[in-house]
C-alpha cells in the first residue's frame, strides 16, 4: 500500500481527535484535579492534531522509517494479523519486519481502529504522551519530591515538553513508545528499591519483553545499569538479592539475543564507534538552533529551548546526585549509561534517540527551577520584612 502524504478528510479525523481529547482530559483530571488546565491541555492536544493532519500535512516531516512501519502495518492488516494469531503469522511478520516488529503491530491496530492514514498511529502516540506524563509525574513525586503543586506542574510540563510534543505529534516513529517503556521501567525500579520485588517484577518483566522487540539494547542497558547501581551501593539492604536479580536480567537478555547476535551488535558498535568527547557534545546539542536540515525544521523550538535550559539541566543533575538515595543513584547511572552508548555510536546520535531520555531531562530542569523559585521567594520575603521593619522603626 502506498502511504498518502496529504491532508485527510475532517470526517476521517473525527474519531482519533475525540480519542485524544477525552483520553487526555481524563488522564489530566485524574492526575491533577485541575479542571480548567486539563480542558485547555486536551483542547490543545486534539486541536493541533486536527489542524495539522486536516490542513497542513504534506509529509514534510516524515522519514523513511515512518513510511516503512506504516506500509508493513498495512500488509499485516490485510492478512488480519492480531496479537491473538501472532504465532500463526510469525513467518510473515519476521520476513517483513524482522525481530523488531512490535511497532508494526502497534501501527496495525491503529489502522484497524482509525482506517488507513499516516495520522492513525500518530493519534495513539499523542494519547500515550499523556500516559507518559502521568507515570512520569508519579515517579518525580515519590522519588524527587515534586509533590503538591509541583506534581501538577510536572504533569503538564511533560505533556507539553517540546521534544515529546513534536516527535509524538508530527511523526510516526516508535520513539514515544520507547520513551513510555523507559518511564514504565523506571516506575518498576522504584518498587525494587522500596523492597517490593513482586510489584517490580510485574512491571519490569512485561515491559522489558516489549522493549526487546522495539529496541533490543534498551532492556539490556537497564539490566546493566541495575547491576552497576547495586555494585555502587544502591539498595545496600538487599544487595544479595539485587545482585542476583541484576545478573539474571543481564543473563536473560544475552540468552535471548544469543551469542551470535550479541557479537554482531558489538562488532557493529566497534565499526561505527565515535570519539566519546565529540559524541556526547553532539548527542546533547544536536540540532543547533536555526541550523536544522529541512526535514528537521519542526525541531527549531525544541532546539532553542534545549540550549537555553542547559544550565538548569546541569544544575538538576547535581541536585539529584546530592540526594544519595538508592533510586537517585540508579537514575544518574541510567542517564549516564544511555548517553554514553548513544554518543559513541554514530547511528544513535540524532535527536530522535535523545527523546527517549526526555523524562529525565524534565526532572532535572524542574528540580533546578524549584530551587531557583524558592530562592527568589525567600529573597522577596526577606526584602519585604526588612522594608516593614525599616518603616516601623522610622515611625
Amino acid at each position: 500500500m502506498g502511504v498518502v502524504l496529504q491532508p485527510s478528510l475532517l470526517s476521517d479525523l473525527f474519531a482519533p481527535t475525540a480519542m485524544i481529547f477525552f483520553g487526555t482530559l481524563a488522564i489530566a483530571l485524574f492526575m491533577t484535579r485541575a479542571v480548567a488546565m486539563s480542558m485547555v491541555a486536551a483542547t490543545l492536544k486534539a486541536g493541533c492534531f486536527l489542524v495539522y493532519f486536516g490542513y497542513f500535512f504534506h509529509g514534510d516531516f516524515t522519514f523513511l522509517d515512518d513510511i516503512t512501519y506504516l506500509s508493513q502495518a498495512a500488509l499485516f492488516s490485510a492478512h488480519g494479523v492480531t496479537i491473538w494469531n501472532l504465532f500463526q503469522h510469525l513467518p510473515l511478520i519476521l520476513s517483513t519486519a524482522g525481530n523488531h516488529f512490535v511497532y508494526q503491530i502497534f501501527c496495525t491496530y491503529a489502522l484497524y481502529f482509525f482506517g488507513p492514514g499516516y495520522f492513525a498511529p500518530v493519534s495513539i502516540n499523542i494519547l500515550l504522551t499523556a500516559v507518559i506524563a502521568a507515570l512520569g509525574c508519579k515517579v518525580a513525586e515519590l522519588e524527587f519530591g515534586l509533590a503538591g503543586q509541583w506534581r501538577t506542574v510536572t504533569f503538564f510540563v511533560i505533556l507539553f515538553d517540546p521534544s515529546i510534543f513534536v516527535w509524538g505529534g508530527f511523526t510516526n516513529g516508535k520513539d514515544v513508545l520507547v520513551l513510555l517503556g523507559h518511564v514504565i521501567t523506571l516506575y518498576g525500579f522504584m518498587f525494587v528499591y522500596r523492597g517490593q520485588g513482586w510489584r517490580a517484577a510485574a512491571v519490569i518483566l512485561p515491559t522489558g519483553s516489549v522493549l526487546f522487540f522495539l529496541r533490543f539494547y534498551v532492556p539490556l542497558l537497564f539490566a546493566v545499569v541495575f547491576m552497576l547501581s547495586v555494585f555502587m551501593g544502591a539498595g545496600r539492604r538487599w544487595i544479595g538479592r539485587l545482585l542476583l536479580l541484576s545478573a539474571a536480567g543481564v543473563g536473560g537478555v544475552i540468552a535471548v539475543l544469543g551469542p551470535g547476535r550479541l557479537l554482531s551488535a558489538l562488532e557493529q558498535l566497534r565499526s561505527d564507534f565515535v570519539n566519546p568527547v565529540y559524541g556526547i557534545a553532539r548527542f546533547l546539542l544536536t540540532p543547533i538552533p536555526f541550523n536544522t536540515d529541512i526535514n528537521y525544521r519542526f525541531l527549531e523550538i525544541p532546539a532553542v529551548l534545549c540550549w537555553a535550559l542547559l544550565p538548569f539541566l546541569a544544575w538538576g543533575v547535581v541536585l539529584v546526585a546530592r540526594l544519595r538515595t538508592p533510586f537517585s543513584k540508579f537514575f544518574i547511572l541510567y542517564c549516564a549509561t544511555f548517553i554514553v552508548l548513544y554518543s559513541t555510536y554514530a547511528e544513535l546520535q540524532g535527536p530522535r534517540h535523545r527523546v527517549q531520555l526526555e523524562f529525565a531531562v524534565v526532572v532535572f530542569e524542574l528540580l533546578a527551577l524549584r530551587v531557583l523559585m524558592r530562592s527568589a521567594v525567600k529573597g522577596a520575603t526577606a526584602s519585604s520584612s526588612e522594608g516593614r521593619i525599616a518603616a516601623h522603626g522610622g515611625g
